[in-house]
């Protein structure tokens, strides 16, 4: 058999070509696991929050959805005036908004139950402790509103305007205090003016100075009692006076119901056919001081 060129070279090329290395076993890989550490372990590295989701955690949720203006604070503190729980609510206070809400149509309810009570009995809403308790719920009203102002305004956060926001929005707020107040002041007046006068033309029985209605029927038994109620004018360029007007009001005791029956001004020498005449009943009777017989 040939050999060819270079053959030897070639093997002796391969001979010296270093072996493949065998893969790495176990054991060395335990071995410097199982070696103690100078180095404490890394704890997991914690995914990072956003700045704007921390602050609303630490919050404990969002309180306005845009930031709030002068005029949006002015605003929203008087829409409370109306709507009570309203500027709670755009604060984010939705348990106390809620609350306010739900007092606030109790108290529409009660009111207007109560006002339905006196439909009909006008006596009723005269009566004195009526007006004592109307009275009372108006001063309670005003002062109930005027906090409901200021916790509506405390809750939107003024302090988050600058200075000139911050007198602005405290006129404007001490201004509808002052507002809100007026009705409930007026209506507390105007009631305790109205029982003055109904006491002092009606007046109690318990007053010493004021006599109480006898028993005794002053009547003495009569049915119905005629008055003549007559009036008259005069003045100085004239002499005497002049019967203006004559009515005569038949009243029945019994019922209180009334008639009146008006009479000519100028009645005189009216005469009166047989048999009836007056004052007297007989027909052979005449009108005292008549100049003829049956005048």
């Amino acid at each position: 058999m040939s050999k060819r060129p270079g053959g030897d070279a070639a093997e002796r090329g391969r001979k010296r070509r270093a072996p493949r290395r065998a893969p790495a076993s176990d054991t060395p890989t335990r071995d410097r696991e199982t070696q103690p550490s100078n180095r404490a372990p890394k704890p997991p590295r914690a995914p990072r929050t956003p700045k704007f989701l921390a602050r609303l955690q630490a919050s404990g949720g969002p309180r306005f959805a845009r930031k709030m203006t002068t005029g949006s604070i002015i605003g929203w503190t008087a829409l409370s005036v109306i709507v009570p729980g309203a500027a709670h609510l755009r604060a984010g206070r939705r348990r106390t908004g809620l609350i306010l809400l739900g007092l606030f149509g109790l108290l529409l309810l009660v009111g207007l139950i109560y006002g339905l009570s006196f439909v009909g009995n006008y006596g009723a809403a005269a009566r004195d402790s009526t007006m004592i308790t109307v009275s009372a719920a108006a001063v309670i009203g005003a002062l109930c509103w005027f906090a409901l102002v200021l916790t509506s305004y405390i809750a939107l956060g003024p302090d988050r305007l600058n200075g000139r926001g911050q007198i602005i929005s405290g006129i404007a707020v001490g201004l509808l205090c002052v507002s809100v107040m007026a009705p409930f002041a007026l209506t507390a007046n105007t009631v305790l003016t109205f029982r003055d006068t109904v006491k002092a033309i009606f007046p109690s029985t318990s007053d010493p100075e004021v006599q109480p209605i006898k028993q005794a029927d002053p009547w003495n038994g009569k049915k119905r009692v005629n008055f003549l109620l007559i009036g008259g004018d005069a003045a100085g360029n004239r002499t005497g006076m002049r019967t203006d007007s004559m009515n005569v009001a038949s009243v029945d005791i019994k019922t209180g119901n009334t008639v009146l029956f008006s009479l000519p001004r100028n009645l005189q020498h009216v005469r009166f056919p047989p048999p009836r005449r007056w004052p007297s009943t007989s027909p052979t009777d005449s009108w005292p001081n008549c100049p003829t017989a049956g005048c």
